[in-house]
């Protein structure tokens, strides 16, 4: 399994580029992966079969870790925010919680590589400052 993480401001095209490339039948584009945690892993909108697509990589995550699914601990705009890597290497942030935050986040690929069937994950979150 591999993740092409697609950076790009708001109105750059990001989205589009995720779209065409998961036309691909390899390619799951999976969108902006930093709402996952503040939307309990759920889309806000979508249609049943999209609902229950998400709804099955929250299974298989809760199957993979053990039950302890984590949805709500994790900022994704504050954990992979540059004052945070920063803090993190002057030893200011708790090992712990960013390595934690590393499992989930790895978790969650594969869960999606799974669920989709699909051996490239894209991620094309905004949530990077």
């Amino acid at each position: 399994m591999e993740v092409l993480y697609i950076l790009g401001c708001h109105r750059s095209g990001s989205t589009i580029l995720t779209i065409l490339l998961g036309n691909h039948s390899d390619i799951f584009g999976a969108g902006e992966l930093s709402d996952y945690c503040k939307n309990s892993g759920l889309p806000k909108r979508s249609n049943n079969r999209l609902l229950n697509f998400w709804k099955s990589v929250k299974n298989e995550m809760e199957n993979s870790l053990n039950g302890k699914l984590f949805i709500k601990k994790y900022n994704p705009g504050e954990l992979e925010s540059n004052s945070y890597f920063i803090k993190h290497i002057l030893g200011k942030n708790k090992k712990e919680e960013l390595n934690s935050y590393y499992q989930y986040i790895e978790q969650l690929y594969l869960s999606i590589s799974k669920v989709s069937n699909r051996q490239i994950i894209i991620d094309s979150s905004k949530s990077i400052s």
